[in-house]
């Protein structure tokens, strides 16, 4: 077997549950020298390795669900997550991304309907930790583009900024699970929650959003020139106040140096 093809089998052999490891060691037959442990239990002892200190990493990325649900239900789901979507970056700090679509998905956590917005919230936080440093938008910078050209303009936001809509209110839930001394949110009534999770300087912050808010950042943020976002929004929100936006998240540095 040539080396490249070893080590793909290797790895498909690894991300896989331990159940399967009899079946997949006959792959190797004939690679290995013979011993009094059979080859699929030595095969268990990188597999146990391997498994476990990925979800060990991703357990680490996602310490509200484990206060949410415990480690005897995080770990398991962890690990089905991992044999479903097995890392392809050699940096587990910024492993995770999908796992809240992947909960969607969890037969055990369908009684749990919250839960893949409280793990996207968290891979949002984790993300603007470790998100490229850029550099914020100047407060004069629309001040002096020619009003012909400025709605015509594409606005981004910074590197480390996600958008979550939610029919659950995250911000509440992430504060239960920081302090228990907090009365327990309402996680069943359905209370829409739009947020920003951002980096500003060195600090992760969650900021709430009106609705038409998070409607035009949206759009902004999915390449739509600034004039149609204004457009779109005030069709959907006659009262959007374009101007209060624009103070506040310029202020808020939501948008990045970076515009065309």
């Amino acid at each position: 077997m040539q080396l490249k093809k070893f080590q793909e089998t290797f790895k498909e052999t690894m991300f896989q549950p331990a159940s399967n490891l009899q079946a997949s060691s006959s792959d190797f037959d004939g690679m290995f020298k013979d011993s009094d442990i059979a080859l699929h239990e030595r095969l268990k002892v990188y597999h146990n390795n391997v498994v476990g200190s990925i979800s060990a990493a991703l357990c680490a990325t996602f310490p509200l669900l484990n206060n949410l649900v415990g480690e005897d239900f995080l770990k398991p789901m962890a690990r089905a997550f991992i044999f479903d979507n097995p890392p392809n970056i050699g940096c587990l700090q910024m492993y995770g991304a999908g796992f809240g679509y992947f909960i969607k998905g969890y037969d055990p956590a369908q009684s749990l309907p919250y839960l893949p917005d409280i793990a996207t919230l968290e891979f949002a936080l984790n993300h603007a930790y470790y998100a490229t440093d850029d550099a914020p938008m100047a407060a004069d910078t629309l001040a002096g583009i020619e009003p012909e050209t400025l709605s015509d303009i594409v606005i981004n936001l910074r590197e480390s900024a996600t958008l979550i809509s939610s029919k659950y209110p995250l911000i509440d839930i992430r504060d239960f699970c920081l302090n228990s001394e907090i009365a327990t949110p309402d996680m069943k009534t359905e209370q829409p929650c739009f947020i920003l999770v951002i980096r500003q300087e060195l600090e992760v912050n969650i900021i709430s959003l009106a609705e038409d808010e998070f409607t035009i950042l949206t759009l902004l943020n999915d390449g739509i020139s600034l004039g149609i976002a204004v457009e779109i929004t005030l069709s959907e929100f006659p009262d959007f106040d374009f101007t209060a936006f624009l103070q506040r998240q310029i202020k808020l540095e939501t948008f990045s140096n970076n515009w065309r």
